[in-house]
């Protein structure tokens, strides 16, 4: 079976990883596996991305350009909005060109997919939930506002009190080109956000599987502890509390601020917080232990000397 996995990069952030991760897997038991990208950072041979400079340069400022209709939202919150309006791109023209037999999307916002091309799409899909866009009017989570099991409106994250706001007309967008999508699986990645897909107006009647994401135990499994803090320059004497996730101190979903709340308890100098995910400067603001930040760890090998590497 040819597999085609469709993602907005190949090795930066976490559903690119978990995507690289699966098409790895696929390849290693002998499937014909692909990947498809707007921003390729890998030399693998197997993952198709932008060829021309100029190519390159579009697929940059696209996230961008997708976001100016939110300019017109002054109380926007934080949290990401996709409104996938931009013409062009040639993603779709690309997939059908491949002629897979799946085409298994992950993460593909960021200006990477215009919302009604993915009718155009020839090939049954899979999508993997990586977050709650695919269902919603528009946001990547929706902060508990629920309009994505109506038809959205009113949006908290756009900060808007009008019924027919961007996220009404986004999920309009959706519900129609859906509607011309017969054959559509949606996969969550948790329970929680299976149940919310089969919650949503938009998907509650397609079929829905909770399939988790895969790990590499040959490469996830436990590390001597002292080699693997000496290899990343961690004390050895110290007990390491590790946290970690994109945007690590900067997400309040993530839940930074309420470890550091607790970790004001403990106060101990036998004791260190790591941080990584967050390339922001090590900065103590009352929290009970020392804290220092690794930054971004691009690769599978380094994640998992850090995880042996840690107490909890």
């Amino acid at each position: 079976m040819k597999v085609l996995h469709v993602n907005f990069s190949d090795v930066q952030g976490g559903a690119a990883r978990a995507a690289y991760r699966l098409h790895r897997a696929l390849l290693s038991l002998g499937e014909d596996s692909r990947m498809l990208v707007g921003l390729k950072d890998s030399d693998d041979y197997t993952v198709t991305g932008r060829e021309s400079n100029f190519e390159k340069a579009i697929a940059v400022w696209r996230p961008i350009l997708d976001s100016l209709p939110q300019s017109r939202y002054p109380d926007k919150g934080k949290t990401l909005f996709s409104p996938s309006w931009l013409p062009l791109g040639g993603i779709v023209r690309m997939i059908n060109e491949m002629n897979p037999d799946i085409v298994h999307l992950h993460w593909i916002c960021g200006g990477m997919i215009r919302i009604e091309h993915l009718a155009g799409i020839r090939a049954p899909v899979v999508w993997s939930l990586h977050d709650m866009w695919p269902f919603t009017g528009g946001c990547h989570y929706d902060d508990g506002c629920g309009g994505y099991t109506r038809n959205c409106g009113n949006c908290r994250v756009l900060g808007s009190k009008r019924r027919d706001d961007l996220s009404f007309r986004v999920w309009k967008r959706k519900c129609r080109t859906f509607s011309k999508m017969a054959d559509i699986t949606a996969v969550g990645l948790s329970k929680w956000i299976t149940g919310c897909a089969k919650e949503s107006s938009l998907l509650k009647n397609r079929r829905i599987k909770n399939i988790p994401n895969l790990l590499d135990t040959t490469v996830f499994k436990p590390f001597d502890r002292q080699k693997a803090r000496e290899l990343l320059s961690l004390p050895q004497k110290k007990r390491i509390v590790l946290f970690g996730s994109m945007e690590a101190k900067k997400n309040p979903r993530k839940g930074f601020n309420i470890l550091k709340e607790a970790l004001l308890f403990l106060k101990r100098k036998d004791a260190e917080l790591v941080v990584f995910g967050s390339s922001e400067p090590v900065s103590s603001n009352g929290a009970g232990l020392s804290e220092r930040c690794l930054g971004n760890l691009f690769d599978d090998a380094s994640l998992a000397a850090l995880y042996s590497a840690a107490d909890v």
